[in-house]
């Protein structure tokens, strides 16, 4: 029941982020595509993840599963700081068929590195849960660093986002710098917040069969 719901609203939230970006090439500014991006990695992939996340349990070994979790954040790293340069996410801007490839990537990353990463908990292997946590951190703060540098830098990177920014009633800085602060604050502090707990129960499980350990004993 509760993979089903989060089924459903991963799917809703998809709705609701690309009802535009898909519909058409030119969108309102970059801190409105800022928000389409988190929404579709931190917010719908995540939920995706937690319905898929039973069926990779039952189908792979925790040894696998902390494996592709780490080289997925690698992955995920690589795929959206690639979007973010300005050559490719001007020429997303301007092409609807290479915005359907950015969009379909982010998604496929995003789920991927959810799923893999919360997989990892609950295995046979307490510490897997460990390594679900340190991809989640590590996304977090590559995440984190690019919201910084995009709301800091001196001056606009996107030549793409002028009209939008005009439409937004705001500089094509300020527009820049906003975006920037959507990606720090959403895609860095959801990431920090499920690794910590994810931490949390990882430490708390092994600390739980430690003592059960020695109880036995």
């Amino acid at each position: 029941m509760k993979e089903t719901a989060s089924l459903a609203a991963g799917l809703i939230v998809l709705a609701m982020a690309w009802s535009g970006p898909l519909a058409v090439v030119s969108q309102p500014g970059f801190s409105f595509q800022m928000l389409t991006h988190m929404l579709v990695i931190a917010v719908a992939s995540p939920l995706l993840a937690v319905y898929l996340r039973p069926v990779l349990q039952a189908r792979a070994s925790p040894i696998v599963i902390a494996t592709i979790a780490f080289v997925s954040s690698l992955a995920d790293f690589i795929v959206i700081w690639a979007w973010h340069v300005p050559v490719l996410h001007d020429y997303a801007r301007y092409n609807s068929l290479v915005l359907l490839v950015e969009q379909a990537s982010f998604l496929f990353i995003g789920v991927v590195v959810w799923t893999f990463a919360l997989a990892t908990y609950q295995t046979a292997r307490r510490t897997a849960g460990l390594v679900g946590a340190g991809v989640l951190f590590f996304t977090s703060m590559h995440m984190t660093l690019l919201g910084a540098l995009l709301a800091l830098a001196s001056r606009p990177l996107y030549g793409s986002c002028l009209d939008g920014a005009k439409a937004l009633n705001m500089s094509v800085q300020e527009d820049q710098q906003l975006g920037g602060v959507v990606m720090l604050v959403m895609g860095g502090l959801i990431y920090l917040g499920v690794g910590l707990a994810l931490a949390g129960a990882s430490i708390g499980a092994n600390d739980d069969l430690s003592l059960r350990k020695k109880e036995g004993s």
